[in-house]
């Protein structure tokens, strides 16, 4: 009995090495199948003709805060020709015969540079050297091109008798040109690498959509196109992006910005609109000098990613410090002469001779760089970490998780951190030296102030749509901070400063009998050479808000290295200002909400409404006939059949019906309606008839199949 047992356990153990072993084989095998016959086995799957390849998903659209399209993908078409279906049967070889001189004839009537005979030529050529598949048309055509030549004879026949395959490619395009250019930005993904900027790619997770699989066939120059009837994973479409833009403001911000460019010919120019109460951006321009094209383009986006010295818009967060600390507006400071020594170094006022006796709130108003040191270092100068700490407070050393990517980490040298010294302080706290901050950054603290101490977030991104469905809303996750930065009383007479500034300070120039606003000038003089400060070199700011009283927007101009004849008429007041003075101009005129009939309280007495606002904006925009927005929606340009100025009259409704709901939309959008449909796929009828008379504010039903 043993014997047996003792014989069964050898077998099986036999059995158990054999298998072992050819285990060992299998593993040896694949590894060698991978590792060394791998590129012979690559090689020749490339050479098969067909594959499975995958379908690009269309991405979202990007719109502006009132429904406009800033970014979309239009679809395209590739037109190709299959030569082998005229020898599939008797009959497509008789259509092909009888009908291709006729369809070459009409094809030319859509693609003007092309002759019928270029288009015969190209179709009797392939077919005697024997290819199967060719390109008919050198260019892409657009939807309405697709849907004349659909109609010609022998291609409404369908694809599987006449051989007219029309691929779809999506061409990303910005309805409004290059307005805001670097804001709205661009992705690319060719499988090798990835290039994005701006909303485009701090967004595509939600742009990009699903991209699908479909079963593709290789035909002649590497090309491949889809095999008809094959088993595919259908694409699924990106979300779109709903943003806090406002197309109109960005124009006014971009052709102010464009202006001062052209007069001062800085290194560069950025301009931010934000809205105070919500921390929505409403514009965002920015310009920089390309020298290999000698010209200004949107090349970076100053305003988000560059951290600089700030200059003297440093002022704020510091005097907001000092009356925390008791320090009062009516305060006594000797300034003298405007220089002070301090630890070797010389300290300077921007005025020459110096500003004699001032109280704190003209040392503010004047931007006293020896009043605000002799402030700073009275107070702080035993206790540097407290300065540092109410930065910390007012967040402006912090990052404000901006929603596009690529924003620095403010830079500061409190005690303890490396290349703090002695002068870290007072340089730091009246003209930033020691700091650098971005644009965006230092606007969110102003914005602070001008809401009352209630710091917000910035946000250029509202929601993220499945259609009108939301399915991200970002203003859920935004921080408010529901403390104010400074008690009530310190932020009241720190806005009565910046106020100061605009009625009898530095800014004084730019004051406006229409509206009120408030603000502060930065001017730092730049390390250009060696360290050296050199004269006439200067980074420029202005930052303020409006209504003074109300605060609706705050903005916030940046102009570096500005050039001219006169260094001494170089500085914010005199450079930045001006531009936000544009600005504020403009919003103010075209922004009801911010006046009212003068005679508002005597309504009884009041003429017809309309009549009312318009003898009331008479007399507001007496001052600003030089600036009426000519090119706000005109500058769209016709990217579809039938697309035009929106204020073009006697422009008649379009045909829709056939349409796919993101074609319809594209062409009502720009043609300023607002849009509800029902049902899902392509336009079945639409509540306007085709051919009536577009009339303004119109809205339209569209009911889909």
């Amino acid at each position: 009995m043993n014997s047996i047992k003792q014989d069964i356990v050898k077998r099986v153990r036999i059995i158990y090495v054999l298998l072992l072993f050819f285990a060992l084989i299998i593993v040896c095998r694949i590894c060698y199948v991978q590792f060394v016959d791998g590129k012979k086995w690559k090689g020749k799957i490339a050479k098969v003709s067909l594959q499975e390849r995958t379908i690009s998903a269309a991405r979202g659209n990007i719109y502006s805060s009132n429904g406009s399209l800033l970014a979309t993908s239009l679809p395209q078409y590739r037109i190709g020709f299959d030569l082998t279906v005229a020898g599939k049967s008797k009959k497509n070889g008789k259509l092909f015969e009888t009908k291709l001189d006729s369809m070459c004839l009409q094809l030319a009537t859509v693609i003007k540079d092309k002759p019928a005979l270029f288009f015969k030529n190209k179709i009797k050529e392939a077919k005697q050297n024997g290819r199967s598949y060719i390109t008919l048309v050198d260019r892409n055509v657009n939807f309405q091109e697709k849907k004349k030549i659909e109609d010609f004879v022998m291609i409404k026949e369908g694809k599987n008798k006449s051989g007219v395959v029309f691929e779809q490619l999506n061409k990303r395009t910005m309805p409004f040109d290059k307005m805001g250019l670097r804001t709205i930005g661009y992705f690319k993904n060719d499988g090798k690498k990835i290039i994005g900027v701006g909303l485009e790619n701090s967004m595509n997770n939600y742009l990009q959509g699903i991209n699908g699989r479909g079963l593709f066939e290789r035909i002649s120059g590497n090309s491949w196109k889809p095999v008809e009837d094959a088993p595919e994973t259908k694409p699924k479409p990106g979300l779109d992006v709903y943003t806090t833009l406002d197309v109109n403001i960005q124009d006014v911000a971009e052709a102010a910005l464009k202006n001062a460019v052209a007069t001062y010919s800085p290194n560069y120019a950025t301009v931010v609109v934000m809205e105070v109460n919500t921390g929505e951006i409403k514009a965002m321009a920015n310009l920089g000098f390309d020298k290999f094209t000698n010209t200004y383009n949107e090349h970076f986006n100053y305003a988000v990613a560059l951290s600089t010295t700030p200059g003297s818009t440093i002022k704020l967060p510091t005097m907001l410090a000092l009356l925390e600390e008791g320090v009062k507006p009516s305060d006594i400071v000797e300034t003298g002469d405007g220089v002070i020594k301090y630890h070797g170094k010389e300290l300077h006022d921007a005025k020459r001779g110096g500003h004699g006796t001032l109280n704190v709130q003209q040392i503010f108003e004047k931007s006293s760089n020896i009043g605000i040191v002799k402030l700073v270092l009275n107070k702080f100068q035993r206790k540097e970490q407290k300065y540092f700490d109410y930065l910390h407070k007012f967040k402006l050393d912090q990052q404000l998780g901006f929603q596009i990517v690529g924003e620095p980490i403010p830079k500061f040298h409190p005690p303890g951190a490396r290349g703090h010294s002695a002068l870290s302080l007072p340089w730091t706290a009246f003209g930033g030296y020691e700091a650098a901050v971005t644009p965006l950054q230092m606007l969110t603290l102003y914005n602070a102030v001008a809401n009352d101490g209630y710091w917000v977030q910035p946000i250029i991104v509202k929601h993220i749509k499945d259609a009108s469905k939301i399915e991200v809303d970002f203003t859920e996750s935004q921080v408010k901070i529901q403390e104010p930065i400074a008690s009530k009383n310190t932020i009241a007479q720190v806005k009565n400063m910046l106020e100061g500034v605009v009625d009898h300070g530095t800014a004084a120039r730019m004051k406006s009998s229409q509206y009120t606003f408030a603000g502060k000038t930065g001017t730092s003089r730049k390390n250009v050479r060696n360290g050296f400060k050199t004269k006439g070199v200067y980074y420029t700011a202005f930052t303020g808000y409006f209504p003074a009283k109300n605060p609706k927007y705050s903005i916030m101009v940046v102009i570096d290295e500005p050039k001219g004849q006169d260094a001494e008429k170089l500085h914010a007041a005199d450079v930045c200002a001006p531009v936000f003075r544009e600005i504020a101009d403009h919003i103010f005129a075209d922004d009801l909400s911010l006046h009212r009939p003068k005679t508002m309280n005597n309504i009884a007495k009041l003429p017809p409404t309309s009549q009312a606002i318009d003898e009331d904006l008479t007399v507001i925009n007496k001052n600003l006939k030089d600036h009426i927005i000519t090119n706000k929606v005109a500058s769209v340009k016709s990217l579809a059949a039938g697309v035009g100025n929106r204020s073009a009259s006697h422009e008649k409704m379009p045909n829709l019906i056939g349409l796919p709901l993101r074609d319809a939309l594209y062409i009502l959008e720009n043609k300023n309606f607002k849009v509800s449909y029902q049902g899902i796929g392509k336009v079945k009828s639409q509540s306007i008839a085709p051919g009536t008379i577009i009339q303004n504010n119109n809205r339209i039903q569209l009911q889909l199949m």
